[in-house]
């Protein structure tokens, strides 16, 4: 299938769906359409929340819809579909995280330093509490985010820049 007919086909594909949202081609150019998207259960969210640390530095918000915690504007813990993920780095000095399953937000593309939590830890308030506790510890080793700029200060910084260029030229 050429460049014009896959065009071509993603038309005719968007119009069959009734989706706004174009399909994706694969390398044999059939459309699977959009990745499909699972709320965290009720029960996952809550066990989260009674989890969080409470320490005043680490910021609750959403990443990519789900709940997650940030320490520093580093992410260290969060929900993703029906799981409670949590960052350990590459080589995890807590035990139990080295048996854990790699984070794979897309089947086969597992997130370096992310693991799953077990089901039996998220039954367990102290355990997981444990567990992203030492997630928040490893945030602490890694050095502070600062703010990114809005897209609009960046628009505006550039103009200036551009501004100030042409009167020393």
């Amino acid at each position: 299938m050429g460049p014009l007919e896959q065009v071509f086909y993603l038309i005719a594909t968007k119009k069959a769906s009734g989706s706004n949202t174009p399909g994706h081609i694969n390398d044999e150019g059939d459309s699977f359409g959009p990745m499909p998207w699972k709320k965290t259960p009720p029960e996952i969210a809550a066990a989260f929340e009674k989890a969080k640390p409470t320490d005043p530095a680490v910021v609750s918000r959403p990443m990519f819809g789900y709940p997650s915690v940030f320490l520093n504007g580093n992410h260290f813990a969060g929900t993703f579909q029906d799981k409670i993920v949590v960052r350990v780095g590459k080589d995890p000095s807590f035990a139990s995280a080295k048996t854990a399953k790699p984070f794979e937000p897309m089947p086969g593309r597992a997130m370096g330093g992310y693991v799953v939590v077990p089901d039996a830890v998220v039954k367990s308030p102290a355990k997981l509490r444990e567990w992203i506790g030492e997630a928040r510890d490893y945030a602490k080793t890694l050095p502070a985010k600062g703010a990114r700029p809005t897209k609009a200060i960046a628009v505006n910084t550039a103009k200036t820049a551009k501004a100030t260029k042409k009167k020393r030229s």
